[in-house]
């Protein structure tokens, strides 16, 4: 068996490496994500529920809205210690990336397999999804990871992070125009309505909630999950360690309050040149819910009593999604919180 696994591992390009230790804290971490996936999955009847096992309203957050970020994330962190460990053995980066992309094509190919279940009607076949958003998330951070050192990295985050706030409040919507951020008129929807069309969320339909505009903050959060595997892997004392982690996560807390101050600021200067332009009503008096109609935080939700917006929350936001997609393919639910484990 152990000579079979060299050979294997030979005929992969990589140099096998001895068994290691886990992390622990990253073990117990996925597990309790798992497990909150599974509640916010079936957390009831769907009448009574508790408010924090639903998506929050398009505008704001619940514990719900962090199941999926927390998984990339966690791919993320795993990356730098397995990958450390094959460079560490002698590998070169490019046998390691090509390890990568096998993976990510394998993981990708699942995804596909399983939206097709049972009918296999490629007409519509969902193009894009849980697993594949995972898989092109992997495959893009590792790229960078093997790339760039941590500055190249905050650079890499900082840039997806503008880049996605650049083209959802100026690109315009052809016939409506630009910085919208409600459900039916943001740039991310357009996108998806033209390029993926047929192919896209079968609740949502015109939209998917693993969409191609909100790939680029999905990445930017599995890019956060090697910041803070490289900092697990320091030297440093544990205390110290934990500090740094609490300090980063409590400043990105303040900045995203700060965010939203903002956003919701030039969302009602937007609103007021929307009724002196054409002297109708606010899009949110109208029914609609966007990024910054309140001051409840950035990331998007359902709209109560609503199937349909039970799957909106994530259109704008791409580092939120709660893996309730992985329910309608019990099989993908275990694939779900198994392929983080990289």
């Amino acid at each position: 068996m152990a000579t079979a696994q060299t050979e294997s591992a030979r005929a992969a390009g990589l140099t096998k490496q001895p068994l290691a230790e886990r992390l622990v804290s990253l073990d117990a971490f996925r597990g309790a994500i798992i497990a909150l996936m599974v509640l916010v999955n079936d957390p009831g009847d769907g009448r009574n529920v508790y408010g924090s096992l639903n998506h929050a309203e398009w505008n704001g957050w619940t514990i719900t809205d962090v199941v999926f970020p927390s998984f990339l994330w966690i791919v993320g962190v795993a990356m730098t210690f397995s990958m450390a460990k094959k460079l560490a053995a002698g590998n070169s980066r490019g046998q390691i990336f090509m390890q990568v992309l096998r993976r990510a094509a394998i993981l990708y190919a699942l995804g596909l397999f399983l939206y097709a279940l049972p009918k296999f009607d490629l007409s519509t076949l969902r193009i894009l999804g849980v697993l594949q958003r995972i898989a092109i998330c992997y495959a893009i951070a590792a790229a960078i990871y093997l790339t760039t050192g941590v500055r190249g990295q905050i650079i890499w985050i900082v840039s997806l992070l503008t880049a996605f706030w650049l083209i959802m409040i100026f690109a315009p919507v052809p016939g409506i125009g630009s910085g919208y951020l409600d459900v039916e008129r943001n740039f991310a929807h357009y996108v998806d309505s033209i390029i993926l069309g047929h192919h896209n969320y079968h609740r949502t339909k015109t939209w998917d909630p693993e969409g191609i505009v909100s790939t680029l903050p999905a990445i930017a959060t599995a890019l956060l999950g090697i910041l803070a595997g490289t900092l697990l892997r320091t030297k440093r004392a544990l205390a110290e360690r934990t500090t740094w982690m609490f300090v980063a996560g409590n400043l990105l807390i303040a900045a995203s309050l700060i965010c939203d101050i903002l956003a919701a600021d030039q969302q009602e200067d937007l609103d007021q040149l929307v009724r002196a332009v054409h002297g109708g009503p606010r899009f949110r008096d109208a029914g609609h819910r966007g990024l910054a109609g309140g001051r409840h935080g950035l990331s998007p939700g359902r709209e109560a009593g609503s199937d349909h917006g039970n799957e909106r929350h994530r259109r704008v936001h791409g580092v939120g999604s709660s893996g309730r997609d992985a329910a309608h393919h019990p099989l993908e639910l275990g694939r779900f919180g198994a392929c983080v484990d990289l």
